[in-house]
């Protein structure tokens, strides 16, 4: 089994579900016992045979004892060990049978005190929440002020879910929703058409689905949420327009817009690189050679320079994923470059960093590298001034680097026009590693190539030290 399809299992929502018959005691059954036997054992302590079920979609942890008018949703193994097995406190133990007749004869608390959030969280496992919600319509019993809440709460407790909402359950919940007071933090970001971009990241195109619900202002969460598996993955961008934002949530990993897509505009696949095995083995086995020279260089002298203080944000494992970042672009983009420069783009990637002396947001670290440069003997054979000014501005505003490309003196339009080319080639470099702080957005990228790399680079990140 795949995991993304375990995953798919274990953090979805079921499909369908029957009752247990003797067939399918028989193919689950994890003990010694006959059915008959099983009939006898679970009717002598107060449970009902037919509130047994097998789920369809699951391979593991699929066998539930279930009364959902009670709120009964417990995952059970078809074991006598299992059923007789005491669990709890030293002076209050109880067996597992035990625990279900228990609760057969009571009712449940939190539905009773109406405390539905409390009964999702402790009662319902994942894949019953919807059912139990929608189907069962436990959602007429929950209070209006509460039922977008409510939904909530299951939603972001669900993965590959989306498409099991009923469209009437969706228009009477958001119809519950509070009208959002925190679209002002992404509202700055509109289009000329008053619309602002959202993302949304699959790993598996296969599973595209227009019932999707969860996108993020965040190129970097989409990101995430397609690499997590990546054989078929995917990052989609759209627009959505203010009004039509049924939530925003906002936390420290994810910036989550909930919008129905039907309500989300020019919809288009970003063309991300997917970085199969095979492309992988094939791209890297052409940088090869270049990878493992420039990396002895790397490591020699930055064991030389590298201050203690320096941590695994900027250390040279940073460096050398911006190296093999680089390598990548000049080797796999399909572009041509001369040789003079693909030594400015490699010598950069090499020693950008080089005079960094903390791991903290440095605008002056750039020039800190172009001075520890001119102070030590490095095997640099292009043009000291061109890689100076690469390498000094790489740590500031895009217009400071180009506004100092402008004024370089004894080059031609033409010249400067390749130089500025080139300066975004290094820049980009650089800023694809900032998917190891999980920062890394769309239009920090400059150029074509570099655009469609995020998966690449995000996996380099994974594997490579």
């Amino acid at each position: 089994m795949l995991i993304e399809d375990f995953v798919r299992e274990q953090r979805g929502s079921l499909v369908s579900f029957k009752r247990l018959d003797p067939a399918t005691f028989t193919q689950f059954n994890a003990g010694s016992w006959s059915y008959i036997d099983f009939k006898s054992y679970v009717e002598k302590h107060g449970l009902v045979l037919d509130k047994f079920v097998v789920i369809d979609n699951r391979t593991f942890n699929n066998i539930f004892y279930i009364d959902p008018s009670k709120g009964i949703y417990k995952n059970v193994t078809l074991s006598q060990d299992y059923f007789d097995l005491s669990y709890g406190l030293p002076e209050n133990r109880i067996s597992m049978v035990d625990a279900l007749s228990a609760l057969e004869k009571n009712k449940n608390e939190y539905i009773e005190a109406g405390k539905y959030l409390s009964f999702y969280f402790y009662c319902v496992p994942e894949t019953f929440k919807i059912f139990d919600f929608q189907d069962r319509k436990r959602y007429l019993d929950i209070p209006k002020d509460d039922v977008f809440k409510v939904w909530k709460d299951i939603h972001t407790s669900l993965d590959f879910s989306f498409s099991k909402w009923d469209e009437d359950i969706l228009d009477y919940v958001f119809s519950c929703a509070p009208t959002p007071t925190n679209l002002h933090k992404i509202s700055t970001r509109r289009d000329s058409l008053g619309r602002i971009q959202i993302y949304r990241g699959v790993s598996n195109k296969d599973y595209l689905s227009t019932g999707y619900l969860s996108w993020t202002s965040r190129f970097s969460s989409a990101l995430w949420f397609a690499s997590r598996f990546a054989k078929n993955a995917a990052v989609f961008a759209g627009y959505v327009r203010l009004e039509n934002i049924v939530a925003y949530i906002e936390n420290s990993s994810e910036s989550e817009v909930i919008v129905r897509t039907k309500h989300v505009e020019d919809i288009v696949d970003l063309g991300l690189i997917i970085p199969t095995d095979e492309y992988l083995y094939r791209t890297l086995n052409v940088c090869k050679s270049e990878f493992r020279r420039y990396t002895r260089i790397v490591d020699w002298e930055y064991s030389l320079r590298y201050s203690s203080e320096i941590s695994g944000v900027h250390d040279l494992s940073h460096i050398r994923r911006v190296l093999l970042n680089a390598l990548l672009i000049l080797k796999c983009s399909g572009e041509t470059f001369t040789e003079q420069e693909e030594h400015l783009i490699t010598d950069f990637a090499m020693f950008h960093d080089i005079g960094r002396d903390n791991d903290f947001e440095d605008p002056d670290h750039g020039e800190k590298s172009v001075c520890y440069l001119a102070e030590n003997v490095f095997e640099i054979d292009e043009d000291l001034e061109i890689i100076n000014l690469f390498i000094k501005y790489h740590s500031r505003d895009d217009e400071d680097g180009l506004a100092a490309l402008e004024r370089l003196e004894g080059y031609s339009d033409k010249e400067k026009d390749r130089l500025r080319y080139l300066f975004m080639i290094c820049k980009d470099a650089d800023a694809l590693d900032r998917v190891r702080l999980n920062d890394l957005e769309y239009d920090y990228l400059r150029t074509g190539f570099a655009k469609k790399l995020p998966l690449v680079s995000y996996s380099i990140f994974m594997n490579l030290e």
